[in-house]
C-alpha cells in the first residue's frame, strides 16, 4: 500500500513538471507571438517609390516571414500533444465510466 502511495506521489511530481514545462513553453509562444504581432503592425505601411526605403521594407517583411516560419514547428508540436493529451483524457474519462457503471 506504501509503495502504491509513493509510485503515485512520483507520478504527480512528475505530471506538474511536464505540466510547469508546457507552461512555461506556451508563456514563451505568447511572448514571441505578441512581439510579432507588434513588428507585423509596425510594418504595416504602404510600400515606399524610394527604393532603398523599399528595399528595406521587403528585408523586414523577409525577416519577419523568417521568423515566423522557424516558430511553426514548435506550434504545430505544442499543438499535437494537446490533441494527443485530449484524446487521452477523453478514452480515460470514458473507461472510468464504464468501470464506474460496471460496478454498481
Amino acid at each position: 500500500m506504501l509503495f502504491s502511495f509513493c509510485l503515485r506521489c512520483a507520478e504527480l511530481d512528475s505530471a506538474l513538471v511536464a505540466s510547469q514545462g508546457v507552461q512555461d513553453a506556451l508563456a514563451n509562444i505568447e511572448g514571441w507571438l505578441a512581439m510579432a504581432e507588434n513588428n507585423l503592425k509596425a510594418a504595416d505601411k504602404p510600400a515606399s517609390l524610394i527604393r532603398d526605403r523599399l528595399d528595406e521594407q521587403i528585408r523586414q517583411m523577409r525577416v519577419l516571414q523568417a521568423d515566423i516560419d522557424s516558430h511553426e514547428p514548435s506550434i504545430q508540436k505544442m499543438y499535437q500533444a494537446a490533441q494527443v493529451k485530449k484524446t487521452n483524457k477523453k478514452w480515460r474519462l470514458i473507461i472510468l465510466s464504464y468501470r464506474f457503471c460496471n460496478g454498481k
